[in-house]
């Protein structure tokens, strides 16, 4: 293993200078670790990987999981050895990244309407181990298509899904009749194959008690769109090769269970682009899940990401400043959760109730307790914290410890951003 940058967040100079030496060894927390400090869980992690894949594979249904939560090529492996059919990706910028690594199965979930992504697309879409795709949902985009490849030389056909939207929600079309116009015309399209629908149903708030009925009733309109599209003449089950495409991050067992019906006979390619899964959270997805008990036999998903800190100072009663803030953890979706304590003498983290972060600076976390119900915390104290929202942590760090149950670190997870 090469000697990391010297700038690696996290990690002290023993270990800069030879990985190695601590790979097995003792726990991170001590003398190699310097805080703030990401750590990766490895056992869940491998949890929430097996649970996904079992919930697809025993659906009918495949997983491309969303590159974009780690864009970590470690744990990217992990992912396709456990079965991963391919990977979705956010931008072409990533498909490029991951087509760098070997990764040739590719969903690019956006619409793409640049000239050299369009090219570059073409391109490796000819390959003969690539399959790349992306999103369409305007006739605006296809004339995109068109200026890009006008003076290109023919090849396969760009793989398109034609995207549904929510109103309010992001890309998209908003009603089936401007699905139907849209794969109609891509039908036609010499230069285009169309692959299916696309859905992000994840746009839904799945702590609103109004949600299980509204999804119940967005995935059966996307299931009667599919299915008018698929078999326009005959009105029966659609033929093989029109596939639909699910977000699902927060409702995958409510959409492989929807669409059970045609995955078991082969009638449907369904495909989810499921990322935050992997790592899970103590925050947001966390809740959602939380919200959704009774609704669905839902997979055991655990969180698998903890954030190390240390006090820096107790300036008042029920006060502490903490070496961490904006730049080290994401705060689109919560702030953090003060979860375990390390300090002087303790043998191993023990858990810490009372104490909440309250704000974030740059560099700095305000901790705040009530002192006459619970214990104070002491400078040098290292506070374990769980996050919200993997996608917006992980981007925030080029290295992470992977650890096992004893805190020992067993790999390292880089990122590529």
């Amino acid at each position: 293993m090469n000697p990391l940058p010297s700038e690696a967040k996290g990690l002290s100079d023993p270990l800069q200078s030879d990985p190695g030496t601590i790979l097995g060894a003792h726990a991170v927390l001590g003398a190699h670790a310097a805080t703030p400090l990401l750590l990766l869980h490895e056992p869940p992690m491998m949890s929430n990987v097996a649970a996904m894949q079992r919930l697809c594979d025993e659906a009918g249904a495949r997983l491309m999981p969303h590159a974009k939560t780690t864009m970590s090529p470690q744990i990217l492996k992990r992912q396709a050895a456990a079965g991963a059919a391919g990977f979705t990706v956010a931008s072409v910028r990533q498909a490029r990244a991951l087509s760098a690594l070997g990764h040739r199965c590719l969903l690019i979930a956006n619409q793409v309407v640049q000239r050299q992504d369009l090219r570059w697309i073409a391109a490796a879409g000819a390959a003969p181990d690539g399959w790349i795709a992306f999103f369409v949902d305007s006739m605006a985009g296809i004339e995109r298509i068109d200026a890009a490849l006008r003076d290109v030389d023919a090849g396969p056909p760009l793989r398109v899904f034609v995207e549904l939207g929510i109103a309010g929600g992001r890309g998209g079309v908003r009603s089936p009749d401007e699905a139907a116009a849209l794969v109609g015309h891509l039908r036609e399209h010499p230069r285009v194959r169309v692959e299916g629908l696309a859905a992000f149903e994840g746009i839904l708030d799945a702590e609103d008690p109004a949600t299980p009925v509204r999804l119940e009733s967005w995935l059966s309109s996307v299931e009667t769109c599919w299915r008018a599209l698929a078999a326009p003449s005959r009105g029966q089950v659609p033929a093989p090769g029109l596939g639909l495409t699910f977000g699902s991050s927060v409702f995958p067992e409510t959409v492989v269970d929807h669409f059970a019906p045609h995955t078991s006979t082969g009638d449907l390619d369904l495909i989810l682009r499921s990322g935050c899964y992997v790592t899970h959270d103590d925050g947001v997805y966390q809740r959602q899940r939380a919200a959704r008990r009774g609704c669905a036999e839902l997979l055991d998903l655990r969180p698998a990401l903890e954030l190390w800190s240390t006090v820096l100072s107790t300036p008042e009663p029920g006060l502490a400043i903490l070496d961490f803030g904006r730049r080290d953890v994401g705060v689109d979706a919560g702030l953090p959760s003060v979860r375990r304590r390390l300090a002087d003498g303790d043998a191993a983290p023990r858990d810490l109730a009372g104490h909440r972060v309250d704000r974030l600076n740059d560099h700095h976390a305000m901790v705040v307790s009530d002192p006459g119900r619970v214990a104070p915390l002491v400078v040098g104290d290292r506070i374990g914290l769980g996050v919200s929202h993997p996608c917006t942590v992980f981007d925030k760090w080029r290295l992470l410890p992977v650890v096992d149950d004893t805190l020992r670190i067993t790999d390292l997870a880089a990122t590529i951003f």
